[in-house]
């Protein structure tokens, strides 16, 4: 049963939180997380390595830290650590090595798969994140919201919630929603083949339609430069070298390799993040409270000048009828293929009615 933190009871499951954690530089974001989600979440697995995605050994940091942080004091009696030991390919950081990467960090996220199935019941409910995405149940209407959802997956087993994603700093917003994937024990049962990491890679692109609020906040790379170089060096998105970085944070862009800029960097809002002002809607009311304390400050604030310095070519008028027209674009084209799916279909009947 979930105990609501305004005088309710939500469900009678339970409701578990996984997510990996890397090193100290996550302490941050980590007690954000259970800030905000503490009132409903039963358990967080916290899954850790002793090495990192690209190889380097790191040792088991989580644990530790945890229990010798006073900050922590009130969440510890909720934590189940899961700790594995096991090196996969050593990452040429010159280089852009994604696919071993990620060998590490799909084993890693999946050490707290057996320990979920073997303690919980049925009905018991899995969050499937990383540190940096946090359900905010300190809002009643997030968290009614999310829990009157929760009630309508029984026979479908899995729902995908609406995250807002920030980049480097609290208020640097990334325009298009991602879905965080919650299901039941009994869903995964009835698909054994379906792992913590295929969840995320099937069930992430998007939320569901029909909500009304952002549940799930993801606050991705907001550290420190020196923290975001580190996790740079140890995460699964490879070939990112210090000048990389210093181009994304100049310029508000994705961090991509150099060699690969030209071809995968366009001016869209997939690829570039705009300073906003938070409100109630696009953001916890903690980081609005905090957030001079949480900033990072390390976006240029001279980013949209350096943009047309750096990328003359995105603001010649072909690029900006792209950025303009770009969502008009893809729902004439889903149109389009729509209309001609029917067609085909029509022919391919009226074919066999009346043959050829």
């Amino acid at each position: 049963m979930v105990a609501g933190p305004y005088g309710k009871f939500y469900l009678y499951m339970k409701l578990i939180e996984a997510f990996l954690f890397s090193e100290v530089h996550e302490r941050d974001l980590l007690l954000l997380k259970f800030k905000l989600s503490n009132g409903l979440i039963d358990e967080w697995i916290i899954c850790e390595n002793a090495y990192s995605h690209q190889g380097d050994y790191t040792g088991l940091i989580a644990r530790n830290l945890i229990e010798n942080d006073a900050a922590f004091e009130e969440y510890r009696n909720k934590i189940k650590y899961i700790e594995g030991n096991r090196q996969f390919d050593i990452i040429d950081k010159t280089k852009k090595q994604d696919n071993l990467a990620f060998k590490c960090e799909n084993w890693q996220r999946e050490l707290g798969y057996d320990y979920f199935m073997k303690n919980y019941d049925n009905e018991d409910c899995i969050l499937i994140h990383d540190v940096d995405e946090m359900c905010d149940f300190t809002d009643k209407r997030r968290a009614d919201e999310f829990f009157l959802k929760l009630k309508e997956i029984k026979h479908k087993g899995m729902m995908q919630v609406p995250r807002l994603r920030f980049w480097y700093d609290f208020d640097n917003k990334f325009e298009q929603l991602y879905g965080s994937v919650v299901c039941s024990k009994s869903f995964l049962l009835r698909n054994p083949r379906l792992t913590f990491s295929e969840m995320r890679r099937l069930y992430t692109s998007q939320p569901d339609s029909g909500w009304n609020n952002i549940i799930v906040f993801e606050y991705s790379s907001c550290y420190t430069f020196d923290a975001l170089m580190r996790k740079m060096d140890t995460n699964p998105h490879t070939g990112v070298n210090r000048q990389a970085v210093e181009r994304a944070l100049r310029c508000n862009h994705r961090a991509i390799p150099l060699f690969d800029l030209e071809k995968k960097l366009k001016p869209t809002r997939k690829f570039f993040f705009e300073k906003v002002k938070l409100d109630e809607t696009n953001s916890p009311q903690y980081v609005r409270d905090n957030l001079q304390n949480l900033r990072t400050n390390i976006v240029d604030e001279n980013y949209q000048q350096n943009r047309e310095r750096e990328y003359p070519h995105f603001y010649t008028l072909k690029y900006k009828l792209i950025d303009a027209n770009i969502d008009s674009f893809k729902k004439i084209r889903k149109k389009f293929l729509k209309k001609i799916r029917f067609l085909s279909r029509k022919l391919k009947v009226e074919k066999l009615i009346y043959g050829s």
